[in-house]
């Protein structure tokens, strides 16, 4: 268990949400969300909210691992590149936190923060050695509306699921602009139409296209050309 702590301090505590990869073949690094540091019972309300209490102590590691040939990956060294995100615990879902993991080709490294209903870019993931925080704000509100998974395109946008309609926001990071949103779950059983469906995206090979999740028909779907 030495290996996930550091400084006397652990560094995995409930990992969630998707990762972030880049692989080498011989090599990769990990980016994972952690959402249970300080957690507490889903029986601590909010007088204000009337849900869960929400603290911002939700980070995002990275792990550096050697992968040799015929043998078990090896972990080289972890650092905590973000911290600061919110989370809470919840009866339906075990925890809420952090959840879309993303990385640009300049190695920032964009995070979905459903709770704060935010986007936030962490710069120079891949080789800085201590946490960004919470990064820079990209996007907030709008046509979000509880930010979950995300992909980066070809084009150089973001494209997020979002966990409370059944909506697929286009982001420009560049200039934090949403740029549209379309309905890719219009479920009716759910009010709004798709409210809790969607999590998972991909883009297809080619680039042109990606591959969804909709939870609720227990399906993999593709979207785009």
């Amino acid at each position: 268990m030495a290996r996930w702590w550091r400084h006397g301090r652990p560094t995995i505590n409930d990992p969630w949400g998707d990762m972030a990869v880049v692989d080498r073949g011989d090599t990769a690094t990990l980016f994972i969300s952690m959402a249970g540091f300080g957690l507490r019972s889903p029986d601590v309300i909010d007088k204000a909210t009337g849900f869960p209490e929400v603290i911002h102590k939700a980070t995002v590691l990275r792990l550096n691992i050697k992968i040799p040939d015929g043998k078990p990956p090896v972990l080289v060294d972890q650092t905590v590149v973000g911290d600061g995100f919110a989370q809470r615990a919840d009866r339906d879902n075990f925890l809420l936190g952090p959840t879309g993991l993303s990385l640009g080709p300049d190695n920032t490294l964009y995070v979905t923060d459903g709770l704060d209903n935010v986007i936030t870019a962490i710069p120079d993931a891949v080789d800085r050695t201590t946490s960004g925080g919470t990064g820079k704000l990209v996007t907030k509100d709008g046509l979000l509306s509880w930010p979950l998974a995300m992909v980066y395109t070809p084009a150089g946008h973001l494209l997020v699921c979002n966990g409370k309609d059944g909506q697929l926001v286009e982001v420009d990071p560049a200039g934090g602009k949403q740029i549209y949103s379309q309905w890719i779950d219009s479920d009716q059983a759910q009010s709004p139409p798709g409210n809790g469906d969607l999590f998972g995206i991909a883009l297809t090979p080619d680039g042109q296209g990606f591959y969804y999740v909709e939870d609720d028909m227990n399906t993999l779907v593709r979207g785009g050309k």
